[in-house]
């Protein structure tokens, strides 16, 4: 375990489980949900409080694509088969390079297997008196081009009054393999403008226009967060499953199944990267405490 414990934060990560978060709490308050005994034993991220997606998010159908000249054949995931789910940053080792009481520093060197591509992924901690950031950097070092998608997986801790704002104007429509068939505009409460209460709500989107710019709220514990995200994260999806204790924003860089989508005249989010090209991509989280209401840009 890595602990980072400063001006107010006490954040835990555990680099050999994915580079996932076991914690995030500030001033003794849970942000994220706190991760049971039982999953850090056993090592499940997707009990964890979060996780990195790369180079993929979400799922790709049937675990098959083809990209330029090469066809793509993924093994299934566990938990959602037949499809290829989250990409390989939550299921693969990494190891610290850096650690401070205020920073941490995670690499993953992927030698190019399942994922037929190789390349290096680095995870930024960090810590400071306004919030706490969360970076990914990944850099291709296989020989031909490579498709990428990045993202985070936070899972935010729910209570009754919980609620969110965060500007969207469309969404991808999903079957019921919870894969895209159609995008079309939203209005009204499914826009997010306002404040909106979770409590009831039972989505599950991947969201499109949304500002980067999102506001969480938990009046019972006197504490709103701000979630800003970095240009490259233009898409956010939103699982909201009724009577978890738990719901999960999450701020990526394509729609689900992009890869597969990515020869249509839909902007998908994919981003390719050349031979020894990176993209990066930060979420930042700025708590606000005892503040019921603040505007964000875009509503």
């Amino acid at each position: 375990m890595i602990e980072l414990n400063g001006y107010g934060w006490r954040v835990t990560a555990t680099p050999e489980v994915g580079g996932a978060l076991v914690g995030v709490r500030y001033k003794g308050v849970d942000v994220l949900r706190p991760t049971p005994p039982a999953a850090t034993q056993s090592g499940d991220p997707l009990e964890m409080a979060s996780f990195p997606l790369l180079p993929f998010s979400n799922r790709i159908r049937d675990g098959r694509f083809s990209f330029q000249s090469t066809e793509v054949s993924l093994p299934a995931s566990a938990q959602h088969p037949p499809h290829a789910l989250h990409g390989y940053g939550w299921s693969c080792p990494w190891y610290p390079e850096v650690t401070s009481a205020t920073e941490c520093i995670m690499v993953l060197e992927y030698p190019g297997d399942d994922w037929p591509w190789r390349f290096r992924a680095e995870q930024r901690i960090r810590i400071s008196e306004t919030s706490l950031s969360l970076s990914l950097s990944v850099r291709n070092e296989a020989a031909t081009a490579m498709p990428l998608g990045l993202g985070f997986h936070p899972y935010f801790a729910r209570t009754p009054g919980c609620r969110i704002q965060a500007p969207v104007d469309g969404r991808w429509v999903s079957d019921a393999e919870r894969l895209p068939m159609s995008h079309e505009p939203v209005a009204g409460e499914m826009s997010l403008r306002t404040p909106t209460v979770l409590n009831g709500l039972d989505f599950d989107h991947c969201f499109t226009g949304w500002t980067g710019d999102s506001i969480i709220a938990w009046p019972e514990k006197g504490l709103s967060v701000r979630l800003r995200a970095s240009k490259l994260l233009r898409f956010l999806v939103l699982w909201t499953p009724k009577g978890a204790d738990f719901f999960c924003i999450e701020p990526v860089s394509h729609m689900i199944d992009a890869f597969n989508w990515c020869h249509t005249a839909h902007d998908t989010g994919t981003v390719v990267l050349a031979p020894g090209q990176s993209a990066d991509a930060t979420m930042v989280l700025e708590p606000m405490v005892h503040q019921e209401q603040v505007d964000v840009p875009g509503h």
